[in-house]
This record gives C-alpha cells, structure tokens and sequence, in this order.
C-alpha cells in the first residue's frame, strides 16, 4: 500500500519540480565562449555603476544672424552712389570704405565706413542709384556669434524651458557639436506650422564659419535629468525566457540575469534589482549571446 502512495506522490510531485527547473533554466546556465570567439564578435563589458540619465527631445533648428549684433548702413545725406565697395556675402573689417556717396544738398562726396567687422548679408542699392537718408545701403552682421532658432511642436511645448541643456550638431563637420543651453522661449506660437520658437545662442569661428546661417541643423534638447546608482547601457538588454536580461562576466564564463529596470533615457536605463554597481556586463552584442544560449536551449529540449 505505501508503495503505491510513493508513486502518486512522485506523479504529482514530478510536474512541479521540472517546471521549477525550467523556470530558472536560462539563469542557472553559464554561457562559456573562447577568447577566440569573443574577439571574432567584438564583445565587449563595461561595469555597471553610478549614471546620470538624460531624458532628451529631438528638435530641428535654423541658423540665424544674432539680431543684435546685425544693423543696416544708411546713407547720412541724400543723394548719388558714386562707388560700392563691396557685395552680397563680402567679409569687411571695421573702418574699412563701404560706398561713396555725392550728397544732393552740397554735391560733395562723402564715404560710408564699416562700424564693426563682419559680413555683407544684404545688398540694398547699386551704383548710380539715388537714395535717401531712410534707405539702406548694406545690412552688416558680426556672425562671431549666431542665433539657432529651434521649432518646438506642440506635444513638446511643455517640456521646453529657458535655461535647458542642448547640443547642436553641425552637418557641415559631423564630428563638430556644440552644447549651450537655451536662452529664449517665446509666449507665442508660430500659425503657419504650429510650432513655438525657442532660441539658443553659438559662439562661431569668424573666419571658418563653421555655423552658416541659413543652413537647418539638427539640436537635441536635455529636458531632464537623475543620477542613478546602477545603470546599464540600453543595448545591453536582451529579451530572453520572456524576461528582459543582462548578461553578466563571471570567471566561469557569461550569465543572463533578469533586471527589474527604472528611468530610462537616450543611451542608459537605470537598473532597479538584478545587477550591483562594479559588475562587468555585456554592454556590446550581447545578441550573439542571447543566439547561442537560445541555440543551447533548443538542443537540451530534445
């Protein structure tokens, strides 16, 4: 008779026990590869450990002269342009001649010098032309430094605050980007496209000119930010079993651990339980290892 209780408390007990195994399965296998493999692959560990996470906002932005660094040149008399010296897009020094001009009242010709460096944005008049004390000749901008208008659509608009972090990124030199914050958020929208203007401001190379207004560039705004104890790099999590995991070093070899994650931005996400600060883990084609553990996983099976 105890025998037969023996096997059905097996029976039933059987079920159970396989599926606690099966359960932590993927956890409880230690993936070993040659360091011949891991060069093959490139992968490569970092440690997890104190982070800060930016939660950022993708905008466009335009190139723009500094508005107060750009004035219009008139004429002091009315009257004959007798000489232009320079033209659309000209570089000019302070004190340099820009135009002579034969006054209408005395007949004499006076000139018109350059009040600061800077460059010819706008060309007004031409020689022979009659013109009056109200009408430019010449628009001059200093671009030493430049204005980037940044176009925020609406389901931003909230996030968008003076004083924010950003980086603006130069197509002209990729590998030329430049952090400022922000310096203006206007109270009011643009009707045409529905965006709100917010302004930043960008030291530039006068003689390089590096950021060319006119051109659009691509801006990328902080519009928050926490310091984490643990974080990870977002491209080391892998979905394994059903379960987000992270594949840890250990002496024997590679182990997926389930993460419980937090915040997340850009690059980081925070790692809420799973992981401790100072752990190596696979921060660079940890895919390769989720691929071969699966592989493994198969095999066992049959």
């Amino acid at each position: 008779m105890w025998q037969t209780r023996l096997c059905l408390l097996l029976v039933i007990l059987l079920p159970c026990t396989v599926l606690g195994v099966e359960g932590n399965h993927h956890e409880n296998h230690v993936l070993i590869l040659s360091a011949k493999t891991i060069k093959k692959y490139n992968i490569k560990t970092e440690q997890a450990g104190k982070q800060e996470i930016q939660m950022t906002r993708d905008v466009l932005g335009k190139i723009v002269p500094d508005a107060n660094k750009t004035i219009f040149i008139y004429p002091r008399y009315s009257g004959i342009i007798k000489k232009l010296t320079k033209f659309l897009g000209d570089k000019v020094k302070k004190g340099e001649l820009l135009a002579e001009i034969e006054s209408n009242q005395t007949l004499q010709t006076y000139a018109i010098h350059a009040p600061f460096s800077g460059y010819i944005i706008k060309k007004e008049a031409n020689v022979g032309e009659f013109v009056k004390t109200g009408s430019p000749v010449y628009q001059l901008a200093n671009l030493s430094f430049v204005w980037v208008h940044l176009f925020i659509y609406r389901k931003n608009v909230d996030l968008i605050k003076k004083g924010q972090k950003i980086i603006i990124y130069n197509e002209k030199v990729p590998e030329k980007k430049m952090a400022t914050v922000i310096d203006y958020v206007s109270p009011l929208g643009v009707e045409h496209n529905q965006t709100m203007l917010a302004r930043a401001t960008l030291p530039n190379d006068i003689d390089k000119l590096i950021w060319i207004p006119g051109l659009y560039v691509d801006a990328r705004v902080v519009v928050a930010s926490k310091t984490v104890p643990v974080a990870v790099r977002k491209t080391a999590v892998q979905t394994l079993g059903g379960k987000k995991v992270v594949f840890i070093k250990t002496a024997g070899g590679f182990v997926p651990r389930a993460c419980q994650f937090g915040i997340e931005g850009r690059d980081y996400i925070e790692v809420l339980q799973g992981i401790k600060a100072g752990q190596d883990y696979v921060v660079q084609n940890s895919f390769i290892l989720k691929a071969e553990m699966e592989k493994e996983s198969v095999g066992d099976d049959h």
